[in-house]
Protein backbone atom coordinates (compact mmCIF):
# COMPACT_ATOMS: atom_id res chain seq x y z
CA UNK A 1 0.00 0.00 0.00
CA UNK A 2 1.33 3.66 -0.62
CA UNK A 3 0.22 6.97 0.39
CA UNK A 4 1.26 10.17 -0.87
CA UNK A 5 0.68 13.48 1.29
CA UNK A 6 1.37 16.66 -0.64
CA UNK A 7 3.01 19.45 0.79
CA UNK A 8 3.31 21.97 -1.71
CA UNK A 9 0.24 22.84 -4.58
CA UNK A 10 2.40 21.86 -7.25
CA UNK A 11 3.03 18.70 -6.12
CA UNK A 12 7.19 18.20 -6.14
CA UNK A 13 6.98 18.32 -2.41
CA UNK A 14 5.67 15.41 -0.68
CA UNK A 15 5.78 12.43 1.47
CA UNK A 16 5.89 8.96 0.63
CA UNK A 17 4.44 5.92 3.23
CA UNK A 18 4.30 2.36 2.17
CA UNK A 19 4.02 -0.74 2.94
CA UNK A 20 5.18 -4.15 1.93
CA UNK A 21 4.63 -7.72 2.96
CA UNK A 22 6.48 -10.74 1.48
CA UNK A 23 4.78 -13.95 1.62
CA UNK A 24 1.84 -12.84 3.20
CA UNK A 25 -0.17 -16.16 3.89
CA UNK A 26 3.27 -17.54 4.94
CA UNK A 27 2.86 -20.74 2.47
CA UNK A 28 5.72 -23.27 2.49
CA UNK A 29 7.47 -23.94 -0.08
CA UNK A 30 9.79 -26.94 0.78
CA UNK A 31 13.14 -27.93 -0.88
CA UNK A 32 13.42 -31.27 -2.57
CA UNK A 33 14.29 -34.13 -0.86
CA UNK A 34 17.65 -35.54 0.22
CA UNK A 35 18.58 -37.87 -2.62
CA UNK A 36 22.17 -39.60 -1.80
CA UNK A 37 21.17 -43.41 -0.65
CA UNK A 38 24.02 -43.18 1.90
CA UNK A 39 22.52 -40.59 4.24
CA UNK A 40 20.60 -41.57 7.05
CA UNK A 41 17.83 -38.47 5.45
CA UNK A 42 17.06 -40.35 2.64
CA UNK A 43 13.83 -39.43 1.25
CA UNK A 44 13.42 -36.78 3.86
CA UNK A 45 12.67 -33.05 3.46
CA UNK A 46 14.65 -31.08 6.23
CA UNK A 47 14.54 -27.58 4.67
CA UNK A 48 12.29 -24.91 3.56
CA UNK A 49 13.43 -23.26 -0.03
CA UNK A 50 11.51 -20.06 0.99
CA UNK A 51 11.50 -17.38 3.71
CA UNK A 52 9.07 -16.46 6.11
CA UNK A 53 6.57 -13.60 6.62
CA UNK A 54 8.56 -10.39 5.82
CA UNK A 55 6.69 -7.11 6.83
CA UNK A 56 8.63 -3.48 5.97
CA UNK A 57 7.36 0.01 6.49
CA UNK A 58 9.25 2.69 4.69
CA UNK A 59 8.88 6.91 4.83
CA UNK A 60 10.46 8.58 2.07
CA UNK A 61 10.29 12.98 1.90
CA UNK A 62 11.24 14.16 -1.97
CA UNK A 63 11.60 17.84 -2.09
Amino acid sequence: MLKKVDFSDSGKRYFQLRFETFNLFNHPSFSFPQLAPTNSAFGLITAQSNKSRSVQLTGRIVF
